[in-house]
């Protein structure tokens, strides 16, 4: 089959979620299918045209888009009536590349991996074309907005999320396919468009890449991953700190708590100087390390939309997993037997000791949860489900 994928970055490497779905379903069909792919690129990136996943592309065609004028289409598009996006930059530029590539390949699926590209559906004429969005932009723009302190910042959000209902009531319907990661996900783009129009295909994990490796565990260690300065991961993380940390140190004086990801705060930085069993590591090359020596992953998230890729990543490295609603969104672990499912600080303290205290309970726990990701969250099953979806749509345009 000829597919042209359409991503908003270069997908190598697959850092963020629509990198990682772009990235996986490339190594795993590139060799099965003729994948055309079309990235936007700024001027800093690098490609490596030695690499094992460039090798499996037909062809590649980038556009560098200039963080400059983002930055002036940026101011612009406050003004304007969809919300600003990197894809939103140079529009009629992308749209005429887009059309272009369309007439030369005359592709049987066009795949758009990035929400912002809906905008250009006109410009792929009457081909089949799918839509992935790794979050519904409305709504996750209001979730940003009930959870943001900041006056000038809560206004920003709150005009995003109306101007995104817009966008998608615009520019959705006109796929024939768009999927999303999660159950929920979907009912809410139900109220934008057509059921039967919307598809569910949870994100996978590497699981050859993430397994345990065997490294000594911590005693007593609390671990939760992230992009720091990222506002649900940030919030978690102060969580984490200030409501669940001094529960647990009450029966484990000794607990310790890593922070580990990029772009950690001055707030949460201060937590690491102020004691010194709170580690916070900033960006690290090698996360397996730090997941591999832990004794608990704790994801208390309380707001964001999507399926999370770090509680996928740990429970693929057999840790046993204390989250939030939220955080196991798109996940259907069960509560008790392959996590620990807590809506509030002492419950989240509660199961984190329970853990703590039965060695068994923590790595049979441990043990289940990357069994249910090797049954359900591998990107080798995930794969096919998207290859199933570009047959039935591919179908529908036969007759």
């Amino acid at each position: 089959m000829k597919v042209l994928m359409l991503t908003a970055n270069y997908p190598d490497p697959p850092i963020g979620g629509d990198r990682m779905i772009s990235y996986n379903l490339i190594q795993e069909l590139g060799c099965r299918h003729e994948i055309h792919l079309f990235s936007l690129t700024n001027s800093d990136q690098k490609i490596n045209y030695n690499s094992k996943f460039y090798r499996q592309l037909a062809s590649l065609t980038t556009m560098t888009i200039s963080r400059r004028r983002l930055w002036l289409r940026y101011l612009f598009s406050l003004t304007s009536k969809y919300p600003y996006t990197l894809i939103h930059g140079a529009r009629q530029g992308i749209g005429e590349r887009i059309a272009s590539l369309v007439d030369k390949l005359q592709p049987e699926i066009i795949q758009a991996n990035a929400f912002g590209f809906a905008m250009y559906a006109h410009y792929m004429n009457h081909f089949p074309k799918i839509l992935v969005t790794a979050d519904v932009f409305s709504v996750l723009q209001r979730h940003l907005a009930l959870n943001e302190s900041n006056f000038l910042l809560k206004l920003y959000y709150i005009l995003n999320s109306k101007k995104g209902t817009l966008f998608e009531k615009d520019f959705f319907p006109l796929f024939d396919k768009c999927i999303v990661v999660s159950d929920l996900q979907a009912k809410m783009l139900s109220q934008i468009i057509p059921a039967s129009r919307i598809c569910v295909i949870t994100n996978g994990v590497n699981v050859t890449k993430f397994q345990p490796i065997g490294l000594p565990k911590q005693p007593f260690s609390i671990i939760f991953t992230g992009v720091m300065n990222y506002a649900p991961t940030y919030d978690a993380a102060r969580y984490l700190y200030y409501e669940v940390l001094p529960l647990v140190r009450q029966q484990f004086p000794d607990a310790c708590l890593y922070l580990v990801g990029a772009n950690p705060t001055k707030e949460l930085l201060k937590f690491g100087r102020d004691n010194a069993n709170v580690i916070v590591t900033g960006y690290v090359d090698n996360i397996k390390s730090y997941l591999d020596k832990a004794w608990v992953y704790a994801a208390p998230i309380r707001f964001g939309t999507g399926i999370k890729n770090k509680v996928l990543e740990a429970m693929a490295m057999g840790l046993p997993i204390v989250g939030s609603t939220v955080a196991l969104e798109g996940i259907k672990a069960k509560h008790g037997d392959q996590v620990f499912v807590a809506h509030s600080s002492k419950q989240f303290a509660q199961y984190i000791i329970q853990l703590f205290k039965d060695n068994e309970l923590r790595i049979e726990m441990g043990r289940k949860a990357r069994e249910f990701i090797k049954l359900h969250h591998t990107w080798s099953e995930k794969a096919k489900e998207y290859e199933r979806i570009w047959s039935l749509v591919m179908d529908r345009y036969k007759y």
